[in-house]
């Protein structure tokens, strides 16, 4: 069940998944990719930055305070109420907040740099296309490599017999900033990532999120047996080394 970019289904989905959606699963990552960024050059200080389907603000926090400003677009108005209260409570006064969905926006070269973190459709010639319309110095995606968790989920998915897509999202970003010749530097993040979450909140969360994908049957049931082999005294323990792929390129145009 893959979305459409820019469908009603997907911008239901995110408002939906808002609530739950935490993002424990990159550990210490986002800030290390932001860091790494500025090392690089593709990030500097006197930047404006764009960043593409911001969520509740995962990297928002960490790239607020390291750039001049940043404006944060996301479909979903629930993710830009968490990431407004996140921003507040760390006392940041230079991010905007753009509630526009991605797949209907139109580009100007109105920022020097263009971010999209685990967007659900970085690679796609339209999405790489408008990011490069949209940043005048560089563009970065970020992807998941592994992500533990993912394996539960998609467990729950062949238990309901609907098979997931591979998620190639980062060699499709390679492969398209290959075909169209630009320069990139890519890297992979690795942690280890440890976490005890309340059994009931744990599958509180994935119900949530097949919710959100459109199963309207309980399968709080399935996902209990299915987290059972990871469940100690009543804690479902995340033990997993996860890795984000983060591409980093100027535009063509630049």
């Amino acid at each position: 069940m893959r979305q459409q970019e820019g469908s009603d289904d997907r911008i239901r989905y995110w408002d939906e998944y808002a609530v739950g959606y935490s993002s424990y699963q990159q550990g210490s990552m986002p800030g290390r990719i932001v860091d790494r960024m500025l090392e690089t050059g593709y990030l500097r200080p006197e930047y404006s930055v764009l960043e593409v389907g911001s969520g509740p603000g995962t990297y928002s926090l960490e790239l607020a305070p390291k750039v001049r400003i940043l404006t944060c677009m996301d479909s979903s108005e629930r993710m830009l109420a968490r990431l407004s209260a996140g921003a507040k409570e760390k006392g940041l006064t230079n991010i905007e907040l753009f509630h526009q969905d991605w797949g209907r926006y139109i580009p100007k070269k109105g920022y020097a740099a263009c971010i999209a973190s685990l967007c659900p459709f970085p690679d796609t010639d339209a999405s790489l296309r408008r990011m490069e319309g949209a940043a005048r110095e560089s563009c970065a995606t970020v992807s998941w490599r592994f992500h533990g968790g993912e394996r539960l989920r998609t467990a729950v998915w062949e238990s309901l017999g609907i098979e997931r897509p591979v998620n190639r999202q980062a060699a499709a970003v390679a492969e398209w900033l290959d075909d169209n010749g630009r320069e990139r530097l890519t890297e992979t993040f690795t942690e280890r990532v440890r976490a005890r979450i309340p059994v009931d909140e744990a599958v509180s969360r994935e119900c949530t999120a097949f919710r959100a994908n459109g199963v309207d049957e309980d399968v709080s049931d399935v996902v209990r047996e299915l987290m059972d082999p990871y469940i100690e005294d009543g804690y479902y323990v995340y033990d997993w080394e996860n890795s984000l792929t983060v591409h980093c390129w100027h535009p063509v145009s630049r």
